[in-house]
């Protein structure tokens, strides 16, 4: 965040515009990382031995491979 709001402010003249840049820049990667959140909120607010156990041989049973690809979008960075 901090590499790309210094990168705003070099190019802008104005702070104002230096700071909607930045927000139109990062918006869509935070939109990311707060969807997935949720979701991964979800799985963890289960209730119940069978949900549970379920949702625990899901993500034990899940490749590196697919958690990897899951994370992509948050941790592959461009700066």
């Amino acid at each position: 965040d901090a590499v790309v709001l210094a990168r705003c402010l070099a190019e802008r003249e104005s702070v104002p515009q230096a700071l909607a840049d930045y927000e139109a820049s990062r918006r869509p990667r935070a939109m990311r990382v707060l969807k997935m959140s949720r979701r991964a909120d979800k799985g963890g607010q289960l209730e119940g031995r069978l949900a549970c156990g379920l949702r625990n041989a899901i993500v034990r049973l899940m490749p590196a491979s697919a958690q990897r690809r899951q994370l992509r979008p948050i941790v592959d960075v461009e700066l």
